[in-house]
């Protein structure tokens, strides 16, 4: 595990920028526990719904705020993926943008057309056009992958073959050298994957409320990308 003072990048320990520290939908009018950049902190929704992130404990007494027994979280995890702490520098992660020799072996891509990268400010930007092993069809010609950052932690990235596509990847740090990921990706075909997760709340919920979940979902949705639901763009 790399820290700062190896890495060298510069005078801070952590690097400056925009970066998520959680999902505003877990963001409730109670404290929501949280580490970032070596310092415990708090995050809530006052009453005027603005979000607050402060330091964990009171600077009158030290009580951190976020550990009593009132204190509760809302999960809803339909919008992003949490997975958790790595032991790897951000700096490690921002490598990858220009890490043309592992995108065979660890993402699949082959019969490498080109690999750009482009600097402009706070913007990196990576271009690459590739067949795939798998993403792509035999003989289904070449996928385009215009992947950026936008500072130092939020990556977007669109992926223009078979399967259509957008990623998001937010890496934030928590210690020097620890940082915390999200990952969400929308694929252009892919089934509603949000009513199966109305559906499936029924189940974690008092029985009572099961139709208030059913009612939202209930009926027939076709996707789309078939024989018999063809893309409306299909000729």
């Amino acid at each position: 595990m790399a820290i700062t003072a190896e890495c060298g990048p510069g005078d801070f320990t952590y690097p400056r920028g925009w970066f998520m520290v959680a999902d505003a939908t877990k963001v409730q009018d109670q404290p929501l526990n949280t580490r970032y950049f070596g310092e415990d902190m708090v995050i809530y929704r006052g009453k005027s719904g603005r979000v607050y992130a402060v330091s964990a404990y009171c600077p009158h007494m030290g009580t951190h705020l976020g550990r009593n027994s009132t204190s509760y979280v809302v999960q809803d995890n339909e919008h992003i993926d949490d997975l958790g702490t790595l032991p790897c520098h951000p700096q490690e992660v921002i490598d990858n943008m220009t890490d043309k020799a592992h995108l065979t072996p660890v993402h699949g891509s082959i019969d490498m057309e080109s690999f750009l990268n482009e600097f402009d400010d706070h913007i990196i930007r990576q271009l690459l056009v590739a067949g795939h092993k798998t993403l792509m069809s035999a003989g289904g010609g070449m996928m385009t992958n215009d992947t950026w950052y936008t500072g130092p932690g939020i990556l977007q990235s669109t992926m223009i073959g078979e399967f259509p596509s957008l990623m998001l990847i937010c890496h934030t740090p928590v210690d020097d050298g620890v940082i915390q990921v999200w990952h969400a990706l929308l694929v252009k075909g892919d089934g509603p994957f949000h009513k199966v997760r109305i559906w499936y709340k029924q189940f974690y919920n008092p029985r009572a409320r099961a139709a208030e979940f059913q009612m939202r979902v209930n009926g027939v949705v076709e996707t789309a990308g078939t024989s018999n639901a063809p893309w409306p763009d299909a000729a």
